[in-house]
């Protein structure tokens, strides 16, 4: 079996816990105005490898996991399930755990097929609004709720992260809409990702149009008066990718 990988980033202290490596899959089925990986849905920019293969190259470093392990990311790791769940396998039998960063945008089937072989997963909530959602990212929030609203209602790990963007959800009033929205699902970890500019240079290599070119990117400090209002309201909040 083989998969489309554009990107694997070893000794990662980002998105998770510990020391991991980020294996980034080919393919997503948003179009956020914002993306900060525009190579993972431009045609030719991946790499095929076998289940094997890939396992073979991210257990060189297992040593080094400690606490962390392996993070799928994307891209869009769901839109090729079965290589996921092979590649979960190889690598939880040799003790190597596995989380998942998703948008969540499939059906529920799938979804919880890949979840189940996983340590724990970070789903992205782009907006509180599916209107908004829809413009911004291309995609209806249906299946995304559906899937965050199952997986609280279970024991498996999960967080929310919700990528704060100027101008798209970073309004006063986005707080406690956002607030209501996680209260309702069951949701109370959540990560705030301030919007940064490290996409923008690939736009310009891909000959793209990137709608926040200019825009400064936002730090900690400037997110955290919406990491403090939703901790009021009883949610465990972190800014930044890194897993406390």
């Amino acid at each position: 079996m083989t998969g489309r990988i554009h990107r694997i980033q070893k000794s990662s202290l980002a998105d998770g816990a510990g020391i991991r490596a980020s294996v980034y899959f080919w393919g997503c089925d948003l179009r956020c105005t914002w993306c900060e990986a525009p190579e993972s849905f431009a045609a030719g920019k991946w790499r095929e490898y076998t289940t094997q293969e890939l396992a073979d190259e991210l257990l060189k470093d297992k040593a080094l996991y400690g606490q962390g392990g392996v993070g799928l990311t994307g891209g869009e790791p769901l839109l090729q399930p079965d290589f996921a769940c092979a590649l979960c396998d190889l690598l939880r039998q040799e003790g190597v755990k596995v989380w998942l960063e998703t948008a969540a945008n499939v059906s529920p089937d799938i979804f919880s097929r890949v979840i189940d072989k996983c340590d724990g997963v970070m789903i992205d909530l782009k907006h509180h609004d599916n209107a908004a959602h829809l413009r911004g990212t291309g995609a209806d929030m249906a299946l995304i709720l559906a899937n965050i609203y199952t997986t609280a209602h279970t024991d498996r790990p999960m967080i929310v992260r919700v990528p704060v963007i100027p101008g798209f959800n970073d309004g006063a009033d986005d707080i406690g809409r956002f607030a209501a929205l996680l209260a309702s699902l069951g949701s109370r970890e959540v990560q705030l990702l301030p919007f940064h500019q490290t996409g923008e240079q690939m736009y310009q290599q891909l000959g793209l149009n990137y709608p926040y070119a200019g825009i400064p990117a936002l730090s900690d400090t400037d997110l955290e008066p919406f990491a403090s209002a939703l901790r009021v309201l009883g949610f465990h909040v972190q800014i930044g990718g890194r897993l406390e």
